[in-house]
């Protein structure tokens, strides 16, 4: 008698408890990074080049986990936006210079971000540098990603020593979509 009982307080109250956890089940939410890399290298004897300058693009409509999914994405949260020197051969004490610059339907958005630093240390320390960029900036980026724009960022910089037989950066971007049902 007692695991009828049971059964039937079970079999009232499981249905309930369901349809309650089913109409709180709205959208659910995907993290995605987009990751670019490119690497630049400066000759010791080209003392006119001491320049690197990339591009790189981040496409949601070429994205496998958000693309099928984005004309039910209501919104957006950049968890993560920076960089990772990858690789690094040349002179130890390379030190340099660069900017990123955000860009959406060839605008930029924000001010342009400044760094210094030392090649060699970031590589060995295998750090990521973490962009530090304004809300304004961080809600305009969101607000490109919903109206389904491509978001550009410009990487460009010098470097004070010489030689850099070879550098390798990866540029990433750390998403969360909000996915509705």
């Amino acid at each position: 008698m007692k695991i009828i009982h049971s059964f039937f307080i079970l079999s009232f109250f499981i249905p309930l408890v369901s349809c309650e956890d089913i109409s709180e089940f709205d959208h659910f939410t995907i993290s995605n990074t987009f990751e670019e890399s490119f690497s630049f290298s400066i000759d010791s004897l080209d003392l006119s080049n001491s320049r690197f300058d990339e591009l790189i693009e981040f496409d949601i409509a070429n994205d496998d986990s958000l693309s099928i999914y984005v004309n039910q994405v209501t919104d957006y949260k950049i968890t993560n936006l920076g960089f990772k020197i990858t690789s690094f051969e040349g002179n130890t004490n390379a030190k340099g210079s660069g900017q990123f610059a955000i860009i959406s339907n060839g605008i930029n958005i924000g001010s342009v971000e400044f760094i210094a630093l030392n090649f060699a240390n970031l590589y060995s320390s295998g750090a990521e540098y973490k962009l530090n960029l304004p809300d304004a900036v961080i809600l305009a980026i969101k607000n490109a990603l919903l109206e389904e724009q491509i978001i550009t960022m410009e990487v460009s910089g010098n470097v004070s020593s010489r030689p850099i037989d070879e550098v390798g950066v990866t540029v990433f971007m750390t998403v969360e979509a909000r996915v509705e049902l």
